[in-house]
């Protein structure tokens, strides 16, 4: 009678799948296993190695340039070929000059550089990273890296302030020198022109002060004033007294003998008295001085009231005799006295006199002298400040070298110093095998569904029984003879040997790389270690 098979679902389906092409399951998983876990012990280790280094703007010329650019100065081709050479490399000095430059580009890529600015602005913290298989050999070359990059920054700062502070040496030594050459010039000047380099700076009528022949001027012409004063003041004295001498008689009456009456002698004597006040009060004033005119007229009064006071007597019988002037002598002689010192005025008037109009004529030709002067003066004066503010700088730039040249002015500070690190960072094994195991299960599963799934017939009584309408009766297995039999078992038994014998090989290789390399061949070792430089 006619069966109805029961249908089953997609999952069952996919693990009787599963069961029944296990070993095409396992069998790629193993092999991609065994490959991963070899991959994870004969890949070359890396050991990655670490530094922070601070750079703080503390010198002059470090600014925050050189920490943005520390990422292409530190990886810079230059500075890690240097680093190498110095350094000794046996490595890198083997190959050929083509081989060399192939290994300091990868050297280059294995180079991290990160900076970080900080919070105020200032302050730059650059981290620098790099990855060897030699452990030794990443710590000593991160350490001489960053040493090479300091030093470098250092001695361009140092370099660039020595430049500076030349430059600016020869800029004082050329405003020195220029200094030096003008005030010889301004020196020769005066020399030629016998003027005295004492104070020269222009008065206010273009001249120079300290120029003796201006400074003679002056004082002839101040001396010449005062001359001309004292010669006005003597002619009028000459010219009172010659007066008073004119007025005065050659000869005076004797001693008179009054018959009858009384004189009036006291009263002329008085007047005289009065008479010799004026004459000495009116010396003090110059003849354009209001007090001058004043006393002349009274003095002409108090003459004329003495001669009519001479002229009257109160008695007319009078007894006298005649005798010459007593007070013409001294009078003449005081009148020669001060005609000699009028002569000795005049003719030191007339020297002042030409001594002016060769001072003013020296002077018209000393014009384009003084002009030449003041220039000069200004020129120096200029020179003089440009020397002052060139010396001012050259010894603000000595300063700063100084502290750049100082351990204050270092602006690096290693704050993370370069540790050997115990264990290899990259790759890591663990996730290798673990990788190999996933992928060699999803090659598996992916052979076996594909094989299962690729053909385009009937795999089972279920796939009929879902497409017939009618019920299947029943089925038939699959008849092998004892010969196919023997045929897909020694099939099988071929497959595994060769796959046990091959999963051993690798296992095998694996153990001996990891535990002792001389179990090997020089031949297998040296494709190894050719396939590791591959790897690296």
């Amino acid at each position: 009678m006619a069966v109805t098979v029961e249908s089953r679902g997609q999952l069952a389906e996919f693990l009787d799948v599963l069961r029944r092409r296990r070993w095409q399951v396992l069998l790629p998983a193993a092999f991609v296993l065994a490959f991963g876990l070899a991959f994870a012990v004969i890949v070359p280790k890396k050991y990655l190695v670490k530094t922070q280094v601070e750079l703080r703007p503390v010198s002059v010329s470090v600014s925050s340039k050189d920490g943005a650019n520390a990422a292409f100065q530190v990886r810079s081709r230059e500075r890690v070929r240097e680093v190498v050479g110095n350094l000794k490399n046996q490595e890198y000095l083997a190959l050929s000059p083509e081989q060399r430059h192939e290994w300091i580009a990868d050297l280059q890529s294995s180079i991290k550089v990160s900076p970080l600015r900080s919070g105020d602005g200032e302050t730059t913290f650059v981290n620098i990273e790099y990855a060897s298989v030699d452990r030794q050999w990443a710590v000593t070359f991160l350490k001489a890296l960053r040493h090479h990059w300091c030093e470098d920054v250092l001695a361009r700062d140092r370099n660039k302030v020595r430049e500076e502070k030349s430059a600016l040496l020869e800029k004082q030594l050329a405003a020195e020198r220029q200094l030096n050459a003008e005030e010889a010039t301004l020196t020769e000047l005066c020399r030629k022109h016998k003027i005295y380099r004492g104070d020269q700076r222009p008065r206010p009528d273009g001249s120079i002060a300290g120029d003796p022949s201006l400074d003679l001027l002056s004082q002839n012409v101040a001396e010449l004033d005062d001359i001309k004063s004292l010669l006005t003041q003597k002619r009028v004295e000459q010219a009172v007294l010659q007066a008073r001498f004119d007025e005065m008689p050659a000869e005076i009456e004797g001693p008179t003998e009054v018959l009858s009456g009384a004189g009036n002698d006291e009263e002329i004597a008085q007047l005289e008295r009065e008479i010799v006040a004026k004459r000495a009060e009116l010396l003090k004033y110059l003849p354009n001085h209001y007090r001058f005119a004043q006393l002349s007229r009274e003095l002409e009064e108090l003459t004329d009231r003495r001669d009519r006071t001479a002229r009257i007597l109160k008695r007319t019988d009078v007894i006298a005799s005649r005798q010459p002037n007593p007070e013409r002598t001294p009078l003449r002689k005081q009148i020669e006295d001060l005609e000699l010192e009028i002569q000795k005025l005049e003719a030191r008037q007339r020297g002042l006199e030409q001594a002016i109009s060769d001072s003013e004529r020296h002077g018209a030709e000393m014009q384009s002298v003084w002009g030449d002067l003041r220039q000069l003066e200004n020129k120096i004066a200029v020179l003089r400040e440009a020397h002052k503010q060139a010396e001012l700088a050259f010894n603000e730039k000595s300063r700063q070298l100084a502290m750049v040249e100082s351990p204050s002015g270092n602006p690096f500070v290693v704050t993370e110093d370069v540790i050997p690190p115990l264990h290899p960072t990259e790759p890591n094994p663990t996730m290798i095998v673990a990788f190999a195991l996933v992928a060699g299960l999803a090659a598996g599963l992916a052979l076996a569904l594909g094989l299962e799934f690729s053909k385009s017939a009937f795999r089972s009584v279920h796939d009929v029984g879902r497409l017939l309408v009618v019920p299947v009766l029943g089925s038939v297995n699959t008849i092998q003879t004892e010969r196919e039999l023997r045929a897909a078992s020694m099939r099988r038994l071929l497959i595994g040997l060769s796959s046990i014998l091959l999963l051993a090989s690798v296992g095998f290789v694996t153990w001996a790389w990891a535990a002792s390399p001389e179990l090997l061949s020089s031949g297998l070792r040296a494709k190894i270690e050719l396939l590791r430089e591959q790897l690296r």
